[in-house]
């Protein structure tokens, strides 16, 4: 397996280094397309929603961006991030390539 350095998606990494709340930021690859995924226990208040969808909101190419969560709902979409149900994304194959 081969390592690549990604300057850009660490600096988005670093960014968020220090707030407060757990951050799991990951970055996957489809076929040579990023797909950035981001795990959030609860976003249903203002000020955690906000918290987690910033440092997706800040990177701003065209790739697929995801937040898995434990929302009860089914998927929507904010600003071109996609929010996802734990239980719907553990129980659909596909679900982190919607």
């Amino acid at each position: 397996m081969k390592l690549y350095k990604r300057e850009r998606y660490l600096k988005v990494l670093r960014g968020v280094a220090g707030s407060p709340g757990i951050k799991v930021i990951t970055g996957v690859r489809r076929r040579d397309e990023p797909v950035y995924i981001q795990i959030s226990r609860y976003i249903d208040n203002e000020e955690t929603f906000k918290r987690e969808v910033s440092p997706l909101l800040s990177i701003r190419d065209a790739y697929p961006k995801i937040i898995i969560t434990r929302s009860k709902q089914e998927q929507y979409s904010y600003e071109g991030i996609k929010i996802i149900d734990i239980a719907r994304w553990l129980k659909d194959e596909d679900a982190c390539y919607v």
